[in-house]
């Protein structure tokens, strides 16, 4: 583990305190252990007051005192090494649930977690850095993040800080697009929560021009099996939201594969629990299909505010003049989407708000109605079976 010089002696906890120099030292020991070894830790340096009483954890009581004694012990904000070294059993693995739990209610820094080697004969015995467990517990809750939340905060951070260490000494592999993917699937993700569609699909489409570079990132660099794990469900989604032209802006968002992504994204949304952009996208999605169907510029803020006027007015029966047959059914979806979509972006502030419930189950609809609606009127092809995982 790097240690400067060996250190004689019996007991880790004492190479461990002598390499690091803790400003605090504590021993945590049930009662058998202090009373086997507490006089001869002594003898070491160790003071009575270092002593931790715990329990075995025999029980799912003693588990969890023992979780208490090391959570009120550790102070918030310190930077921590650990030995598991003698830990009976499931105190190991206990401790270093623990330690999960303090990085983010403590605020700690996890400097090492040792684990003391012994083997019999032998003339030395090495004390291992175990600290990458640690790390594989940072991708899960990363990747959960990500996958199940839409925020890729952490995981762009996390692809980072590997890229950077390939190249700090002799590394033999330089990772080439690491970095830049968990940056472009940050911004993919700060795009999709804010609804910039045009930009969704642009970025979506760099991401997936990074895929060859990426693979030889994951096969070379052990450290991101958990990332190439997730790579193939990644990769049906970012197809599922990229289409030709993106990089033009918004010019594309109308065209076949564009609205298709924007279906995608809609789905995304549902899957993710973005309940409001979903609403927001699936609304503006229908206008602009409608305005297709005029024949009228989809992007035209006045042209869309004229037929999102027209398709209020049919579904109330007040318009004056002749309405297109496919005119009815985009209303009656139009009604349920405005209704929706204005009951969650004034916050339910009315006399009749909806519950959640059913505006959640409204967007599912409204989403399925929508798809419907494009497919019939062969705006779109019909590739429902192929939805996002």
């Amino acid at each position: 583990m790097g240690y400067s010089k060996p250190s004689s002696t019996r007991f880790v906890q004492s190479a461990i305190r002598k390499h690091f120099e803790p400003g605090e030292h504590y021993v945590f020991v049930t009662k058998a252990a202090r009373e086997k070894h507490g006089s001869a830790l002594i003898r070491e340096g160790f003071e009575e007051r270092e002593f931790v009483d715990v329990d075995e954890g025999k029980s799912t009581e003693e588990m969890w005192g023992m979780f208490a004694k090391i959570s009120e012990t550790v102070p918030s904000g310190s930077e921590l090494v650990f030995d598991v070294t003698h830990g009976f059993r499931i105190q190991p693995m206990l401790a270093l649930a623990v330690i999960v739990y303090l990085r983010f209610q403590k605020q700690i820094t996890v400097k090492k977690i040792c684990y003391g080697l012994f083997e019999e004969g032998a003339d030395q015995n090495e004390i291992l850095d175990i600290t990458s467990f640690l790390e594989i517990i940072d991708w899960s809750f990363a990747i959960r993040r990500f996958t199940e939340k839409g925020d890729a905060r952490d995981l762009a951070d996390i692809m980072k800080k590997y890229h950077q260490q390939t190249y700090k000494g002799d590394q033999a592999y330089k990772a080439q697009k690491l970095a830049n993917t968990g940056t472009a699937l940050s911004e993919l993700m700060d795009n999709l929560s804010l609804v910039r569609a045009g930009q969704v699909g642009s970025i979506a489409n760099r991401l997936v021009g990074f895929a060859e570079d990426l693979r030889n990132d994951l096969e070379n660099i052990s450290q991101t099996k958990p990332l190439a794990a997730i790579m193939e469900s990644l990769k049906i989604e970012l197809n599922g939201l990229q289409f030709p032209d993106a990089a033009s802006g918004n010019e594309a968002l109308f065209t076949s594969a564009g609205m298709v992504a924007m279906i995608n994204m809609c789905r995304y949304y549902l899957k993710v629990g973005k309940h409001q952009q979903c609403l927001t996208l699936s609304t503006e999605l229908l206008i602009g299909a409608a305005a297709i169907l005029h024949k009228q510029d989809p992007l035209d803020e006045n042209i869309r505010n004229g037929v999102s006027y027209r398709l209020n007015s049919i579904e109330k029966k007040s318009l004056i003049g002749p309405e297109e047959e496919w005119e009815k059914p985009a209303a009656t979806i139009m009604r349920l989407a405005g209704e929706a979509r204005n009951d969650v972006n004034h916050a339910g502030i009315r006399k009749d708000p909806k519950a959640a419930k059913s505006l959640i189950g409204n967007a599912k609809r409204i989403v399925n109605d929508i798809e419907d609606f494009l497919i019939a009127h062969k705006l779109i092809p019909d590739s429902r079976g192929l939805e996002l995982s």
